[in-house]
């Protein structure tokens, strides 16, 4: 897999398009780095892992028929809690 850590979100895309980044390990890749931080809890207010997983499951199905909503389709996001308000 390549390294996303180092991709901005359009090259993420671009790759799921072209099949080399899956959204589903991606996400669990991510997940993964999440829950390995040690500032976790004080980063995110709530994780949304089932969610998460189900959107990328659904993503990779629309990637491989070749029907992605856009360039950003299966692109993981998270919403700092400044937003939660």
């Amino acid at each position: 897999m390549t390294d996303w850590r180092k991709m901005s979100a359009g090259d993420i895309g671009r790759a799921i398009g072209q099949g080399t980044i899956d959204p589903v390990v991606l996400t669990e890749e991510m997940l993964d780095a999440i829950a390995d931080h040690p500032h976790t809890g004080r980063i995110y207010a709530r994780l949304t892992e089932t969610r998460a997983r189900a959107e990328a499951k659904a993503a990779a199905s629309r990637a491989k028929i070749g029907l992605r909503r856009s360039l950003l389709d299966g692109v993981p996001i998270s919403w700092k809690d400044l937003f939660d308000t």
